[in-house]
């Protein structure tokens, strides 16, 4: 998961910026008034609803005791409400999850913090690995779409099924402000990344691609691990091939195995580019790929100046 702290360094502090920014909610982020928790008014199903959501999809992040408002067609915080501990304590709410979803969720953990001076709990939900898919009271399995909470069609419970016997990898450290360096005649970019494994499956076979606009070229780190080149790439979203500068790690059985409980640094790599205009967008994307697994994320590589941003958007499945 990306875009988000780890649980262990959400503060109250960090909270009050989601709020102030009015971060909408997304795959990883869903945000619950304390009422929702109040034992007259308590949804115990919607609870275990929302929880299972998180697991089958890529995990995230319940906040309950902020209220919201609805922006264009995003739902943002509107403020802190609170919630009644005395009327829910953190324990009941751990017990709800833990009764309302089958199989009983690994790794779920909490916590209180006081946000403008009023109790809010932070739930964590990990994604669903080595227990296949999560269900709800109803019966049902449900996803995070569109920041939402939706029922699952049946070729999605297969697939999150399928992560108890495959790997399932990501980059973490991607996005954000891109290191710059003077050289003579251009600008190199540097680009930082980890591999990680969501799956209790290690993967021993791998290969990461990365793709950028085709008049820009990849600085190879290493040239006995990564190779470069050009051609058309078909990335899902877009309707036609893409003509595209390519870098790709691959890795083997003579390489440590890539393993849930550790997330490794493949590379510092790097991209040039002259320096002539001001202002420009890059589009980028990469793709991981292992066998019974294969994602793509793709996203732009904004320029302003001498200083380069790298967003992504949600992850899509090949």
């Amino acid at each position: 998961m990306t875009g988000y702290k780890d649980f262990a360094d959400w503060d109250a502090e960090y909270v009050d910026l989601l709020i102030t920014s009015e971060q909408p909610e997304d795959l990883h982020l869903d945000y619950k008034s304390g009422l929702a928790l109040l034992k007259a008014k308590r949804d115990k199903e919607s609870i275990g609803k929302d929880a299972s959501a998180f697991a089958n999809s890529d995990g995230g992040f319940l906040i309950y005791g902020v209220s919201e408002k609805t922006v264009g067609n995003k739902q943002v915080p509107d403020g802190v409400d609170s919630v009644d501990t005395a009327d829910c304590s953190r324990e009941t709410l751990s017990m709800i999850i833990a009764s309302y979803v089958a199989p009983r969720m690994d790794g779920v953990v909490s916590k209180e913090l006081s946000v403008r001076g009023k109790p809010v709990y932070v739930v964590y939900i990990p994604p669903s690995a080595g227990l296949g898919a999560h269900q709800a009271r109803d019966k049902k399995y449900y996803k995070r779409f569109d920041g939402r909470s939706e029922p699952m069609d049946h070729y999605e419970v297969v697939a999150v099924m399928n992560r108890a016997t495959t790997p399932k990898l990501f980059l973490q450290g991607v996005e954000g402000a891109l290191a710059v360096t003077n050289w003579f005649d251009h600008l190199r970019v540097g680009i930082a990344a980890k591999i990680g494994n969501r799956s209790s499956v290690p993967a021993v076979h791998s290969i990461v691609d990365m793709f950028i606009a085709n008049d820009l070229n990849w600085h190879v780190p290493s040239p006995d691990n990564w190779s470069s080149g050009q051609g058309q790439v078909t990335i899902p979203g877009f309707l036609n091939p893409q003509s595209m500068n390519t870098l790709r790690r691959k890795n083997g059985p003579s390489e440590f195995p890539i393993y849930k409980e550790a997330k490794f640094r493949i590379a510092n790599f790097e991209f040039k580019i002259v320096d002539r205009e001001p202002s420009r967008v890059i589009p980028f994307a990469y793709r991981i790929t292992c066998p019974g697994f294969k994602v793509w994320r793709r996203g732009t590589i904004t320029k302003q100046g001498q200083t380069f941003t790298l967003m992504l958007g949600e992850e899509t499945p090949d």
